[in-house]
């Protein structure tokens, strides 16, 4: 089932809707790392790119019956992402998985 949350994380990218992260100017970019049990998302810290990942994530749970732990989650964002961003980033997510 990986692979269907790899391809649709990809898809999203062709289309424009995700921007992948570079760690520096001539690497590649990374946009999700896959593990059995954990995976690891890179992505703008924009509205529109947390929604769309929100969303990703929502189809994927659907067809894989596997849930999202939120407890077990966390979001990092860079240095120069401003606080009230963040904050943002952090309710969208919360009010997805149907947390407070």
């Amino acid at each position: 089932m990986l692979k269907v949350l790899s391809s649709l994380i990809r898809d999203a990218e062709l289309r424009g809707e995700l921007t992948a992260t570079k760690v520096c100017r001539r690497a590649p970019s990374v946009s999700h790392i896959l593990f059995t049990d954990d995976c690891f998302l890179f992505f703008k810290a924009d509205e529109n790119q947390v929604n769309v990942m929100k969303n990703i994530l929502s189809t994927y749970e659907l067809a894989s019956g596997q849930a999202i732990s939120l407890p077990k989650s966390e979001i990092f964002c860079g240095r120069n992402v401003p606080d009230s961003l963040k904050h943002t980033i952090t309710n969208i997510e919360f009010r997805f998985f149907g947390y407070r």
